[in-house]
């Protein structure tokens, strides 16, 4: 198999190569705005809102300079806001962001009213430690995905919805429909039809990228930007995307064609094994492989189905707990390699950059090498490699304190990361997802205290941008 390196730049590429996202990463200037392709986008009206939508959530944040002053200044919010139900919560948010200086002990609250905030306060807010954390971004692979997934977001967020829907526009093509009607269908006679087309790999993989690239662009139109990021599977494109590796627009393309391709190769399954890799390999039948390495005794299989499923019931029989996964493709396996040729050919005529982030590799556990980043070999063995996600938390967590951020829909990647034994109390994860069964209104409940916890933990958050929330920055 002939690997296709970085192919020369038209002068229009060269231009467009500075900096893929550049406001995500400290860089000056609107740089993935420059990489923008010239095409206009078509949009499109966001679902509708309740007759009589309830009050917008806001986030509450208050800190002092030592633990007992942080308490005393959430006692004392509480006391001001305790049976005053006409009090503009958007006012008081505001003051709280932007009036006053922000100390290394920190407590915040999500709250919709005056007395829902007066009783988060009292009960105990999120609290932060003194000790900064820099943000590190996670992004999922294929697990989380929902029908509804960030609905709420892309209805009350127009900078996510516009983001969302430029992915939309570039996948349309490739795809042969809208993502935008499989994730929100419009009427319940719908919603069958489009849990059909979401549980099939060619469809939830771009919708999954869709919601994790919209919900990047909406952190930092509020100022969130990662010290590091990291993927799982799938997630380590839009990882990719985040550290400028890829343009938005071709990882779009990248997405959709890899998992149009894993949807060629034979169906399978594959069975959570809660036992250690060394253990588990030599047990394997013949025709198995482990696909993922999520933490100590933490491992997937996958295969054909009939023989994951025997060797399943044959661990369960010893003891071994073991579980099979709602989850038929096969990546990560030998089963790919008969789309590898034409994955490679793919990716040599798409542009690829050196990262403008630290990325860790969810392929060998590891800082990735920038140059390594921009090769087509990495990302062939990417696709056929286990995932080492346990590997990559150890390399995380054995660094300065860190504050994981789960982007993925249903927070799928905090479980492990705060199994992970190397995680204590220095460190933070923070999932920015509601649950998946939660109201849509919920949605941006569960982005703001994902915010709220960065900020606790020392992450700069730009609250004149998030006071703007609602409309989209030009």
């Amino acid at each position: 198999m002939s690997l296709k390196e970085p192919k020369e730049r038209t002068a229009y590429e060269n231009r467009a190569a500075v900096g893929t996202a550049g406001r995500l990463h400290r860089v000056p200037g609107p740089l993935l705005d420059r990489r923008r392709p010239p095409a206009p986008l078509t949009r499109r009206e966001p679902p509708p809102r309740p007759a009589a939508p309830p009050a917008r959530h806001e986030l509450l944040v208050v800190s002092a300079p030592t633990p007992a002053a942080a308490d005393r200044e959430a006692l004392r919010l509480a006391g001001r806001l305790e049976g005053r139900p006409g009090t503009d919560l958007r006012h008081v948010a505001r003051a709280l962001q932007t009036g006053r200086a922000h100390h290394a002990h920190r407590r915040f609250v999500v709250a919709r009213d005056a007395d829902g905030a007066a009783a988060a306060l009292r009960a105990g807010p999120g609290a932060g430690f003194p000790a900064a954390a820099g943000p590190v971004f996670l992004y999922a692979g294929q697990a989380g995905q929902h029908l509804g997934m960030a609905e709420g977001l892309y209805r009350d967020e127009p900078e996510f919805r516009r983001h969302l829907d430029d992915v939309a526009e570039w996948a349309c093509g490739p795809l042969g429909l809208d993502l935008r009607e499989t994730l929100f269908p419009a009427t319940e006679r719908e919603r069958p039809a489009a849990a059909a087309r979401l549980a099939a790999v060619a469809l939830s993989q771009p919708a999954v990228f869709a919601v994790q690239y919209a919900t990047t662009r909406l952190l930092e139109a509020w100022g969130l930007r990662p010290d590091a990021v990291a993927g799982y599977c799938l997630g380590a494109y839009a990882a990719a995307c985040a550290a400028g590796v890829f343009a938005p627009w071709d990882a779009t393309r990248i997405v959709v064609e890899r998992a149009r391709l894993l949807g060629s190769v034979p169906a399978g399954a594959t069975a959570a094994v809660r036992l250690p890799e060394e253990r588990l390999v030599g047990r394997l039948p013949a025709g198995l492989s482990v696909a993922a390495v999520n933490g100590p005794g933490q491992c997937t299989v996958t295969g054909p189905a009939e023989a994951v499923a025997r060797f399943a019931g044959a661990l369960r029989c010893e003891g071994v707990d073991t579980r099979l996964l709602r989850r038929d493709t096969v990546g990560h396996s030998p089963v790919v390699e008969p789309v590898t040729d034409r994955f490679a050919a793919f990716l040599g005529e798409v542009g690829r950059e050196r990262p403008v982030l630290p990325v860790v590799s969810d392929t060998t556990g590891r800082w990735a090498d920038p140059e390594e980043l921009r090769s087509v070999a990495y990302w062939i063995r990417h696709l056929r490699a286990p995932v080492r996600f346990g590997e990559a938390l150890s390399t995380l967590f054995a660094g300065p304190a860190r504050a994981l951020a789960d982007v993925g829909p249903g927070g799928v990647l905090s479980a492990p990361a705060r199994r992970h034994p190397a995680y204590d109390a220095a460190h933070a994860v923070v999932h920015l997802a509601a649950h998946p069964a939660g109201d849509t209104s919920q949605q941006s409940a569960a982005l703001l205290a994902g915010v709220g916890a960065l900020w606790a933990r020392g992450a700069a958050v730009d609250f004149a941008a998030l006071g703007r929330r609602g409309r989209a920055t030009p």
